[in-house]
C-alpha cells in the first residue's frame, strides 16, 4: 500500500495497493469499537484476477473476522458479507478504471442487527433481524491481507462516522 498523488479522487493524495501475491493494505483502528457505524470511501479497480477481493472494509473486534467482503472480478462484482445470511445480491459492475463509491451502515445489535449497502447509489444489500452479536466494529480495511491474490486499486475519502451525515446519498435527500 503506497500513497500516490498522480489519479486521485479529490484532494491530492490517495492510496493505492498493488499485489501480486502479497498482502497490499492499510488499516485504521477506531479508538472505540462502534455498534453503529457509517462508512463511505471511493475506490477505482486498475486490474485484478479472476474472483480477488478488492477490499474488506469492515471488521469486528475479532482479528480477520470480516463484516463486509468487496469482491472484485473481471465480469461483475456485487458487494457480499462474510457474516450475514441468506444474502444475493445484485447492482452495478464494479468497472475497471472508474471511480465508484461504497456506502455502508452496519448496527451490531444481537440478533435485531443490520446491515445496508450501497454501491454507486445502488442499494445492494438491506438485511436486518441478523444475528451479528455485539462486538462492535473496531477496524476498517482497504485493500487485503491475504496471500495468492492479484490486484492494483485506488482508494479515497474514506470516511467512518457515527453520524449518517457523511453520506453523499443520505445528504442529497434531506
Amino acid at each position: 500500500m503506497t500513497v500516490q498523488q498522480p489519479i486521485v479522487y479529490a484532494g491530492s493524495y490517495a492510496a493505492r495497493a498493488t499485489s501480486t501475491g502479497s498482502p497490499a493494505y492499510a488499516y485504521k483502528n477506531l479508538s472505540t469499537p462502534l455498534t453503529e457505524l457509517y462508512y463511505d470511501g471511493r475506490f477505482q479497480v486498475i486490474s485484478q484476477g479472476i474472483g480477488e477481493r478488492l477490499a474488506r472494509p469492515l471488521q469486528d473486534g475479532r482479528e480477520r473476522f470480516d463484516l463486509l467482503d468487496l469482491p472484485a472480478t473481471a465480469t461483475a462484482s456485487s458487494p457480499t458479507t462474510t457474516r450475514v445470511t441468506g444474502v444475493s445480491t445484485s447492482g452495478p459492475i464494479v468497472s475497471t478504471g472508474s471511480w465508484h463509491e461504497l456506502e455502508v451502515h452496519a448496527l451490531i445489535n444481537g440478533n435485531s442487527s443490520l446491515v445496508e449497502v450501497w454501491l454507486d447509489g445502488t442499494n445492494v444489500i438491506t438485511k436486518t433481524a441478523e444475528a451479528l452479536g455485539t462486538t462492535g466494529v473496531g477496524r476498517i480495511y482497504i485493500g487485503d491481507t491475504s496471500t495468492g491474490l492479484t490486484f492494483d486499486s485506488r482508494f479515497d475519502n474514506q470516511i467512518v462516522s457515527t453520524s449518517s451525515d457523511i453520506s453523499p446519498r443520505r445528504r442529497r435527500r434531506t
